[in-house]
C-alpha cells in the first residue's frame, strides 16, 4: 500500500446519478477509458469503415458486460487508493461508482456471478455509502455505463434498501 494512502479514510459512494449526491472522485468518468470503450462498441461498425454497420455492444452478453464492470470497479478502486492525492492531506478520499456489483447481478437474475470473488480484490474501504435512486436515474446510468438496460431496473431499485442494510452501508436518501 502507498504510504500516502495509509492515513486516508477511503469511502465508496454508490450513486447512480451522473452528479452524485456528495462530492466524490468518479471511478467511471464520462470522458474516461471505460466510457469511450462502451461508446465505441455501441457505434455502428460501418462508422469505422466496415460496411456491415453492425453494433458490437448488443452482441456482448449481459453477464459478461456486468462482469467487466465488476472487474473494472475493483481495478479502479485499487488504482485510486494507490494514487497519491496532492489535495488529500491525509483526509478522506471519497470515490464514486454508479452501481453495486452484487445488486446488479441480482437484478439481472444471475445467481452465479464473480462479484463476490472480485470484491476480494478491493482495497480496504473505511465506509460505503449507498444512495437509492429512482428508475429514471438508474436508466440514465445504465445507458451511460452499459449502453442500455442490462438488468431489471425495478429489481435493482427494489433491492437497494435490503442490500445496503444487510451490508451495513450508510444509506443516504436523495
Amino acid at each position: 500500500m502507498n504510504p500516502a494512502s495509509a492515513a486516508r479514510i477511503v469511502t465508496l459512494l454508490v450513486d447512480a446519478a451522473a452528479t452524485p449526491l456528495r462530492p466524490a472522485t468518479p471511478l467511471f468518468p464520462d470522458d474516461g477509458e471505460y466510457a469511450r470503450t462502451i461508446a465505441a462498441l455501441a457505434t455502428p461498425a460501418g462508422a469505422a469503415g466496415d460496411a456491415s454497420g453492425a453494433r458490437l455492444l448488443p452482441l456482448v452478453p449481459d453477464r459478461l458486460l456486468l462482469s467487466i464492470y465488476a472487474s473494472e470497479l475493483a481495478e479502479r478502486l485499487r488504482e485510486a487508493v494507490r494514487r497519491p492525492a496532492a489535495t488529500d492531506g491525509g483526509g478522506e478520499l471519497t470515490l464514486h461508482a454508479p452501481f453495486w456489483p452484487d445488486l446488479l447481478f441480482h437484478a439481472a437474475d444471475e445467481l452465479v456471478h464473480p462479484a463476490r470473488e472480485v470484491a476480494r480484490l478491493w482495497p480496504k474501504l473505511d465506509a460505503i455509502r449507498f444512495v437509492p435512486r429512482d428508475v429514471a436515474t438508474l436508466r440514465a446510468a445504465a445507458l451511460r455505463i452499459f449502453g442500455g438496460e442490462r438488468f431489471d431496473l425495478e429489481r435493482y431499485r427494489g433491492g437497494a434498501a435490503a442490500f445496503a442494510e444487510a451490508r451495513h452501508f450508510e444509506r443516504i436518501d436523495p
